[in-house]
């Protein structure tokens, strides 16, 4: 499921950065390379999460708490789950920050 959420995560702020460059939108263009960085943040992090899982000859979960790679696996996924906040944000940030189009004018009612 991580694979498919990193991929999806990389390629539909890429997409919207293809569609906004006509605008030239500078703000607009900020935000959304600041998902694909926190995207490719991220998926790095899970990346060294899931390594560290086959790496280990238990789970993570039954190791001490003091054991250096479950805090190492601890410290990476805290990271992860924080870029993940960081890209719904900016997800936010984006909606927030696209034009809507104009109402037409209003046409006025005639007079009986």
């Amino acid at each position: 499921m991580l694979t498919r959420w990193h991929y999806l995560a990389l390629l539909a702020p890429l997409a919207l950065i293809i569609l906004e460059w006509r605008r030239a939108r500078a703000r607009m263009l900020v935000v959304l390379f600041a998902a694909i960085v926190l995207a490719s943040l991220q998926a790095l992090a899970d990346t060294r999460i899931r390594l560290i899982r086959q790496e280990s000859l238990i789970p993570i979960s039954s190791l001490s708490p003091a054991d250096p790679v479950r805090r190492r696996f601890g410290l990476l996924h805290g990271i992860s789950s924080l870029l993940l906040v960081a890209q719904v944000v900016l997800a936010g940030t984006a909606v927030v920050l696209v034009d809507d189009p104009p109402l037409p004018p209003s046409r006025p009612e005639p007079q009986p």
